[in-house]
């Protein structure tokens, strides 16, 4: 008797190992998911706040420099100081940033603020295509920034 009851607690033990590993079969995929899912959108907000501080600083460069006069010259300076802190080099391809002078007002006086106001988009794209997104896998990250400073002597 004790042979046979030895017998079916082995078999019962086999067979729970066995539902064990479909289990963590049927979950595994899921996990992955969830992991991946995780990282992507950290990866996401850690990108978007980047977007965000370089904008603001290029914005703050461009209207407090005062040799800086006109939308083109803004728009170049702006540009370089955005790729540079991203981290983007060379500042082409299509990872570029790119930066757009909304608005830009000069003025030297003591009295009126010089104002720009900057737009960048920085493509961005996951690790996973999820099926949510159109297109699939990439995102823009947009940031608009307005800054103001006077300039005067």
């Amino acid at each position: 008797m004790r042979i046979r009851e030895r017998n079916t607690a082995v078999r019962s033990r086999r067979r729970g190992a066995g539902q064990s590993v479909v289990e963590f079969a049927l979950i595994l995929p899921i996990l992955l998911t969830m992991c991946g899912a995780a990282i992507d959108f950290g990866r996401v907000y850690a990108a978007y706040i980047n977007v965000q501080s370089a904008t603001r600083n290029a914005a703050e460069t461009v209207a407090s420099d005062v040799t800086i006069t006109d939308g083109g010259a803004a728009a170049a300076s702006a540009q370089a100081l955005v790729c540079a802190e991203i981290g983007v080099s060379p500042c082409s391809g299509p990872t570029m940033p790119v930066v757009t002078v909304v608005s830009f007002s000069y003025d030297n006086s003591s009295t009126n603020p010089s104002v720009v106001t900057l737009k960048v988009v920085q493509p961005f794209d996951m690790l996973f295509p999820y099926p949510m997104m159109s297109p699939p896998g990439h995102w823009n990250l947009t940031a608009q920034i307005t800054f103001s400073v006077i300039r005067g002597r």
